[in-house]
């Protein structure tokens, strides 16, 4: 369960601040084969003095918030209806407000214990559900004892922030809820500023015949102002 401050619908509205680094970035969404993958490249791009695989998945939703923030000058927001009233709420979530990780492991008995997983436990795991916790769980397992480990450990030892978010609503009070999985928020709206800077790259290329590489360049407030202005002519 996370519990956050919520706020009146609906989400925000700010300009991107990608900065010269936005190419770079949108490139590494090309590359990951997965949404970890993608999740991965843009922290590395944004961080190069970082090696992401090595972060807890704990570590990785609050690097991927400091990531989205720095990115677009805003937070992550997750939206719902209050059911008694109907008014909206937001969750905002952010790096500054989150709960800091905390390093743990769970212990099922002497010499057999799970510690939080790693990113680069994440990779390349089976496709079947069953079969995938199994094998995380043997990449994960501390302890001298041999033989397999209780899967169940892993809930308490969570540091994640997915799951139900919960709070008053602004408006009647009553408890509003919301399914949050904050790095796939955060990462789906990456990429949706992805399909914005490439129509801005296409309409640029298109009036002034400049390259990528050229429009790659430009600050994001005259990309922005130049690609409004080539609309306008198109």
């Amino acid at each position: 369960m996370i519990e956050t401050a919520v706020g009146p619908g609906p989400v925000r509205e700010c300009p991107s601040q990608l900065g010269r680094s936005a190419a770079q970035i949108f490139a590494a969404l090309d590359v990951g084969a997965t949404e970890l993958e993608q999740t991965l490249g843009v922290l590395r791009v944004l961080n190069p003095t970082v090696v992401p695989e090595e972060l807890t998945v704990g570590e990785l939703d609050r690097a991927v918030l400091s990531a989205y923030r720095s990115m677009t000058g805003r937070d992550v927001d997750v939206t719902t209806r209050c059911e008694s009233c109907g008014q909206c709420n937001t969750f905002t979530f952010a790096a500054a407000t989150e709960s800091p990780h905390v390093p743990m492991s769970a212990w099922a008995g002497p010499g057999e214990g799970l510690r939080q997983p790693c990113c680069r436990d994440l990779l390349a795991l089976p496709d079947e559900p069953e079969s995938a916790a199994q094998e995380l769980a043997r990449r994960c397992a501390v302890g001298p004892r041999s033989g397999p480990r209780d899967i169940d450990g892993f809930e308490r030892i969570d540091t994640t922030l997915t799951g139900s978010a919960y709070g008053p609503c602004v408006e009647c009070g009553a408890t509003v809820s919301a399914d949050v999985d904050v790095a796939h928020r955060a990462i789906v709206e990456i990429a949706a500023l992805r399909a914005d800077f490439d129509r801005e790259v296409d309409a640029l290329a298109a009036r002034y015949g400049w390259t990528p590489a050229v429009i790659d360049d430009l600050p994001d407030g005259r990309r922005h102002r130049l690609a409004e202005l080539a609309r306008a002519a198109l």
